[in-house]
């Protein structure tokens, strides 16, 4: 992406742009910062839940245990020894994940590493810009080159002798006086 500032003034301009800079970079720095806040405060209750859970499934397996020591010999009592067995596991593998999880969310909420990556400074450019004073110097070439085209046509026009036509006469005698009258034409000087 490219930026590009042009007012009056060259220093107001570099200005503009290093503050439009860092309002982009601080604007996505609190973004980031706000989320991660939002998102370790997610994972922060989510952390307690899932301890409560498996505390909760720890402590139906230890009452199971207290229950029934001599569980192996009875299959219902080993399917429900590794029913809770499976459920302890599966808290603590979901507790493990939400903690990783929570210390990332951790990191990312005091990280101040910028998103936009400004590849060059603003700068003054060294002299105004002259693409619109070309622009604006061919047009002037062409448009005085046609009203010289139209004005040899019509000089041609005059010099050339009539044929009797009073109206031809009438404009060449309008157009000397015309061409008389202005200096550095035909005229005085």
């Amino acid at each position: 992406m490219t930026l590009s500032v042009q007012t009056e003034w060259p220093d107001l301009s570099v200005m503009i742009a290093e503050d439009l800079l860092e309002a982009v970079s601080r604007f996505n720095l609190d973004t980031r910062a706000s989320q991660a806040a939002a998102e370790r405060a997610f994972t922060e209750r989510r952390v307690q839940l899932a301890e409560d859970e498996l505390q909760a499934s720890e402590d139906s397996l230890r009452l199971f245990l207290e229950a029934n020591r001599q569980f192996e010999d009875s299959p219902m009592l080993s399917f429900q020894f590794d029913r809770l067995s499976r459920a302890v596991m599966l808290r603590q593998s979901v507790l493990t994940t939400l903690v990783q999880s929570y210390e990332q969310a951790r990191i990312s909420e005091v990280r101040d590493t910028p998103v936009i990556t400004v590849l060059q400074q603003p700068y003054m450019p060294p002299g105004p810009d002259d693409s619109s004073l070309l622009l604006t110097l061919a047009i002037g070439m062409v448009l005085g080159g046609l009203a010289g085209i139209v004005l040899a046509f019509l000089m041609e026009a005059v010099r050339r002798p009539g044929e009797g036509d009073p109206a031809r006469e009438d404009f060449r005698e309008s157009w000397e006086s015309m061409m008389n009258s202005i200096p550095f034409v035909g005229g005085r000087s």
